[in-house]
């Protein structure tokens, strides 16, 4: 058996080593460093909390909607290869996980439904706006890295 922390490092190590890796749908031919690997921990680690919010697989309300259209839009601005495969690595994390379990879906309509896509809502919005302020994007500067 593999040690759970010698695993990941595993699967980081054979990503890496490979040239070709998917980001937005498309095949996209990069080099992935180990710099480049420390540089997308902040991106990865914000993506991480909103993906499972905004991939979730039950239903959601149309107030859902904005917030993952900002999504879209901000991968879509990214100008870093690196930084698609970043977002690239984190959704595919998330949908290997989720292929591993079997959700129980509450009711949509729920107050406690409602009351979670609320506060799913203000996360999501915080996490991108702090997105925005790390990633190079297309037409916009990253005012704290000097890009």
């Amino acid at each position: 058996m593999i040690p759970r922390g010698a695993a990941k490092g595993l699967a980081l190590a054979a990503l890496l080593s490979s040239s070709c890796a998917m980001a937005q749908g498309e095949l996209v031919k990069a080099s992935y460093s180990m710099e480049d690997a420390r540089s997308g921990a902040q991106l990865r680690s914000e993506a991480a909390i909103i993906v499972p919010i905004l991939m979730h697989p039950c239903r959601s309300s149309s107030a859902m909607e904005l917030p993952a259209a900002r999504y879209v839009a901000f991968k879509s601005e990214l100008m870093l290869d690196r930084q698609r495969m970043d977002l690239a690595i984190v959704e595919a994390d998330h949908a290997y996980m989720m292929s591993l379990v079997d959700i129980a879906c509450p009711e949509p309509n729920s107050p406690e439904a409602i009351k979670r896509e609320e506060l799913n809502i203000s996360i999501v919005n915080s996490v991108l706006d702090r997105m925005e302020r790390i990633a190079v994007r297309d037409g916009k500067t990253n005012p704290e890295k000097g890009q």
